[in-house]
């Protein structure tokens, strides 16, 4: 985001957060207070800035959002929103139709959520729907696990896979939770348990590489930010603001993962097209 905000010669401030519905309001009262042209985050409920929205409004302060299950539009002042539910998902619905075609139509999974996302609680509501028509007699199961908890993950689902044998694909909502999983799974004899991600993050394109994991399906990351930079850009150029559109969907596999160090795109010359949208050479 920074960097899409220096071609258009703009100053990017970053408020951090621990995802807590506290600190996630503290970073909007700061917003209130500094006045920025805009604000833009990810995967933060409307209902916990709303009190904060008549001055954000006040001061002119254009919002633009992520991974989100909220409307755009009066009833919550969001300008703009990408990665939103009709277009996440086709992303579970090919982490459906991976298992199905891998397992012939016989998989059982475990699909492992974050539910203090809502978005996340989308993808799974969406992995079952597509399991439904992909492997009917394909058996889901499902495991929670707290945003405060995502740093012991790994354990908690061997424990579930222990107690669940018959598993033999463990699908995640998010790679946050799939990070050290290979390890643990090796540890506790479970070798034959496939991981299907969502997200790769670059640790995932050497779990991919490594034979570590089965698939994974990308998160365009410079997309989905220029995007909502490129919103506030028509924003502040006073030109209506165009709907998201969703970036090219790319199933990750051994064969076909870039090999990275750090978050690639999903389209090789985003910034290049941006830039030249902007004007900005």
């Amino acid at each position: 985001m920074a960097q899409a905000d220096s071609s258009l010669g703009w100053k990017t401030v970053i408020l951090n957060n621990d995802g807590t519905p506290q600190t996630q309001k503290a970073n909007f009262n700061q917003v209130v207070r500094t006045k920025p042209a805009a604000v833009l985050y990810s995967a933060i409920p409307a209902a916990t800035f709303a009190s904060e929205l008549p001055a954000m409004q006040k001061n002119g302060t254009f919002i633009a959002a992520c991974c989100i299950t909220d409307a755009v539009g009066a009833s919550t002042g969001i300008g703009y929103a990408i990665g939103i539910p009709s277009q996440v998902m086709p992303v579970a619905g090919s982490q459906a139709a991976f298992v199905a075609a891998d397992s012939k139509d016989t998989g059982q999974s475990l699909f492992v959520n974050i539910p203090d996302f809502k978005i996340l609680n989308v993808s799974l509501a969406d992995y079952k729907s597509a399991m439904s028509t992909y492997c009917p007699t394909c058996k889901v199961s499902v495991l929670d696990i707290a945003l405060s908890n995502v740093g012991t993950a790994p354990s908690t689902v061997v424990s579930y896979l222990r107690a669940h044998p018959s598993i033999k694909y463990v699908v995640a909502s998010t790679d946050a939770i799939t990070v050290g999983l290979p390890a643990a799974l090796k540890a506790a004899g479970l070798t034959s348990v496939k991981m299907i991600g969502q997200g790769a993050t670059p640790t995932n394109l050497q779990y991919l590489h490594s034979g570590d994991q089965a698939a994974d399906v990308s998160f365009p990351y410079y997309e989905e930010l220029y995007s909502m930079v490129n919103a506030v850009a028509q924003h502040e150029a006073g030109v209506p603001v165009t709907a998201s559109v969703p970036a090219p969907l790319w199933v990750l596999t051994p064969s076909n993962a870039p090999n990275s160090t750090k978050a690639f795109p999903v389209v090789p010359d985003y910034q290049s097209q941006y830039k030249a949208l902007w004007g900005a050479g």
